[in-house]
């Protein structure tokens, strides 16, 4: 009697493709997920912490205030307002000679206006009563002089 050969193969065991195959599903499921985050902000938001968010919407406001000339003023005077949509913040910056003058709680009674007036849906109105405060502030601190030029456009700005 001669006996023929047997093909066998365990159901447990690990075998080469099965190595490739692990690599093969994490690739794709990572640019998957990457994706996903990336066009949903509310994704992408559950993985940044408070304090990365906060470092990030200062950064943008520091290089939107240089980038925009607010710091060439004569009497350093420029004040840059900065809303950021994603990060949900407000965030005020003002140059060194009006700040020397105007104490930290006015400059977060500005941002309180702004997102105050934000949560209430009345965007607009929130950002012209902060920009007349920031007015009020220049014209109590730095009175206009005789050889006064509006060093500084008067301008919204959308990065």
């Amino acid at each position: 009697m001669t006996l023929g050969y047997a093909i066998q193969k365990s159901w447990g065991g690990v075998t080469a493709m099965d190595l490739w195959l692990f690599p093969a599903v994490f690739a794709v499921s990572f640019l998957l997920f990457h994706e996903l985050v990336k066009r949903i902000p509310g994704l992408k938001r559950i993985f940044i912490t408070k304090a990365e968010i906060a470092e990030e919407v200062e950064e943008a406001a520091l290089t939107s205030f240089y980038r925009n000339g607010l710091n060439d003023t004569r009497d350093r005077t420029g004040i840059l307002i900065f809303i950021s949509v994603f990060e949900r913040r407000a965030y005020v910056l003002a140059d060194e000679g009006i700040n020397a003058k105007v104490d930290t709680a006015v400059w977060q009674e500005v941002v309180n206006l702004v997102v105050n007036a934000i949560k209430k849906r009345e965007q607009a109105e929130g950002i012209c009563r902060a920009v007349r405060r920031c007015g009020e502030l220049i014209r109590k601190h730095f009175p206009i002089k005789a050889d006064d030029t509006n060093e500084l456009g008067n301008l919204i700005v959308e990065d």
